[in-house]
């Protein structure tokens, strides 16, 4: 009796041993699987971020260059009107030139 008292004990000693190893493999699997599925995400939320990144990256430097455009534009506008006031002011000196010597020549 004793000695079956033993060998059942023995065996459910065995048992719980065995059940103790399967939950350690079933949470190393678990665990992996985890860490497999956090790496997949963090590098899905990277890739996001660098995208959105990218993104407005992209639409800032439109807005620059845009802006540029239109102050180059407005630049060339008022060097147009300069050059047209100096060509303006070179025509009526020339014609008081020209009057001046004609007026020495008379």
């Amino acid at each position: 009796m004793q000695e079956n008292m033993v060998e059942e004990t023995i065996r459910i000693i065995r048992e719980t041993e065995r059940k103790a190893d399967d939950m350690v493999k079933e949470a190393e699997e678990k665990g992996g699987q985890m860490i497999g599925e956090a790496r997949s995400q963090g590098e899905q939320i990277r890739e996001e971020a660098l995208e959105s990144a990218r993104s407005r990256a992209e639409q800032m430097r439109k807005a620059v260059e845009d802006k540029a455009t239109e102050m180059r534009a407005r630049a060339a506008g008022k060097l147009a009107d300069e050059i047209d006031r100096l060509k303006a002011g070179a025509r009526e000196r020339e014609s008081e030139a020209v009057d001046l010597v004609v007026s020495h020549l008379i």
